[in-house]
């Protein structure tokens, strides 16, 4: 039972590949006016920006699990497990990080007073569109929640005080 147990987690899920489509990407970063320069939750196959974080080792990669290194100093990019949002506000907040996360509408979350809170500007409503979000390997695959979930681009801010140029060079 244990040997297929740790078989099954050993295997690659390549569904778990998601991505913002890259004209997108793009938009988002134009119109927060940040731009990113690590992206936090990614992978080979998914990174939107050249220096990335994996949740799995990656000859590529700058580093291994994005909670394991510090994100004071990184202006970044986040599209984390829904999961995961909680906690990756928290260490925002608690690192004062600055950064651009995607994650859905859910208004009745637990972490969502929290990331109003951290805005630095309105959060960005992304287009229902199916390709929305795509698998690089696989573009014509639609992702299952399309046309159903409103995902959002949020522009957050661990620091108490308002940024006016987002960060001091």
């Amino acid at each position: 039972e244990n040997k297929r147990a740790d078989k099954k987690s050993k295997e690659f899920n390549d569904h778990i590949e998601w991505m913002l489509h890259k004209t997108i990407f793009d938009k988002v970063v134009k119109d927060l006016g940040f731009k990113p320069t690590i992206d936090l939750f990614a992978s080979r196959l998914n990174h939107q920006i050249k220096t990335y974080v994996s949740w799995e080792p990656d000859p590529q990669c700058s580093a291994v699990d994005a909670f394991s290194i510090s994100w004071a100093e990184l202006d970044f990019y986040a599209f984390p497990p829904f999961s995961l949002l909680g906690p990756v506000l928290a260490k925002c907040r608690q690192e004062n990080a600055l950064g651009i996360m995607i994650m859905p509408q859910w208004t009745t979350q637990y972490w969502y007073p929290m990331m109003i809170r951290m805005l630095v500007k309105p959060p960005l409503l992304l287009p229902k569109r199916p390709d929305l979000l795509i698998l690089p390997h696989k573009p014509q695959e639609q992702h299952p929640l399309a046309g159903k979930m409103q995902l959002m681009a949020a522009l957050v801010s661990g620091r108490q005080w308002k940024h006016t140029n987002y960060r001091k060079k």
